[in-house]
């Protein structure tokens, strides 16, 4: 399971549980609640189990969530409006990311926070920081501190990653749930939306015709040029056609 599904598992899982009782729909669910909801009483109740991985997973999700504005703590965790819809369709959100424009060095250094800022165990995952020496190995021109430095903080800025700066040019990054949809999610989300706005033009413009849906939006586009859809972004995971779409999304290290 890799980070931005076990957010959307985490989102779901407290929906689920603020339906449990009246009093959580107002005030929010606990952070045991959520814990129960994700993993068994057993794992739960064990008295290290906010020092375990699960616990680290969980809070990184919530927390990333947050930074999203999917949920609030005020006192407990509450899902906002923005994360109910985003936890019946979550294409909508993911396009908003999709769409946004980075330029080479930072699509880079993106990729290689991606790919070496996760931890995953089975069922869950959560980030961890990649240091700069990781970036020097990865990157021919992390070695000018003043470009990485910069770089680094403008995708901090526009919430692609979480970084701690120290004197030196010493730096801690951490992949998010944005930079992770950015280049995961960019060739189903972008086909998806073509998709859809293919069925919308011929809707409107095929009157007295059978709907361009299913089978045969699929079957069109399998006679489209080529080029026109392909995965757009890192090529880790290349998803053709159109993704299936269910009532809700399914479903660290450090906290973040």
């Amino acid at each position: 399971m890799d980070f931005v599904t076990w957010c959307d598992l985490v989102l779901q899982k407290v929906i689920e549980a603020s339906r449990k009782a009246s009093t959580y729909r107002s005030i929010g669910v606990q952070e045991s609640d959520v814990a129960l909801a994700l993993f068994s009483q057993e794992i739960v109740e064990k008295p290290e189990f906010h020092q375990s991985p699960q616990y680290i997973a969980m809070m990184s999700a919530l927390s990333q969530l947050q930074h999203m504005s999917l949920v609030v703590k005020s006192p407990f965790w509450k899902v906002t409006k923005a994360g109910r819809d985003a936890a019946i369709d979550s294409i909508p959100l993911w396009f908003s990311i999709c769409q946004e424009k980075l330029d080479e060095e930072q699509h880079q250094l993106l990729q290689v926070i991606n790919r070496w800022g996760l931890d995953e165990a089975d069922g869950y995952a959560w980030p961890k920081k990649v240091t700069r020496e990781i970036l020097l190995a990865e990157l021919s021109w992390a070695d000018d501190r003043d470009m990485l430095w910069s770089i680094a903080q403008d995708l901090q800025q526009w919430g692609y990653i979480i970084g701690r700066f120290y004197m030196g040019g010493s730096m801690d990054l951490f992949a998010t749930y944005r930079s992770l949809v950015w280049e995961t999610r960019r060739g189903v989300t972008l086909e998806s939306r073509f998709i859809d706005d293919l069925v919308k033009e011929w809707e409107t413009t095929s009157v007295g015709t059978t709907p361009l849906t299913g089978e045969r939006a699929q079957a069109t586009l399998r006679g489209r040029p080529r080029g026109r859809l392909g995965t757009v972004g890192s090529g880790n995971e290349r998803e053709r056609g159109r993704p299936r779409r269910f009532g809700s999304i399914q479903g660290a290290g450090a906290t973040l």
